[in-house]
């Protein structure tokens, strides 16, 4: 399994990469996965595509990464980074999607380097980063 983090500055073509890899019948896309919170969840704003019957984030996936990645105060907080210490958040999309590969196009340095730690959970997993600058 490969993770391919897109890292760059604004405008600097990541969502025309993402959607160009993501459009490969192995990978898929998650657009920027930062961005990933309860309320783009519920609003259908993570696609946007197949919003109302969507397979993928309509089913267990969304409130599985929900556990994993959304931001909460107090005891919640604590219950996400013991989750994520045991559950990388890339491997479970690539369960629930049966693809290889999986982009996340953030864009942000600190996101990636977060999302790389702890390394034990990268175990079978090559992650890529492609790094894209304007000129």
């Amino acid at each position: 399994m490969k993770v391919v983090f897109i890292m760059g500055a604004g405008h600097c073509g990541s969502t025309l990469l993402d959607l160009i890899l993501g459009s490969h019948s192995a990978a898929f896309s998650l657009g920027e996965f930062k961005q990933f919170g309860p309320r783009s969840a519920a609003a259908g704003q993570i696609c946007g595509v197949c919003v109302e019957e969507c397979p993928i984030w309509r089913g267990d996936l969304n409130s599985a990464l929900q556990k994993i990645v959304v931001r909460k105060g107090g005891f919640q907080r604590i219950v996400r980074l013991l989750t994520r210490q045991l559950r990388n958040p890339y491997r479970l999309v690539a369960q629930h999607t049966d693809k290889n590969i999986v982009i996340d196009s953030s864009k942000h340095p600190a996101w990636i380097r977060n999302r790389l730690s702890p390394a034990y959970l990268w175990h079978g997993i090559d992650p890529h980063l492609v790094y894209l600058h304007r000129d």
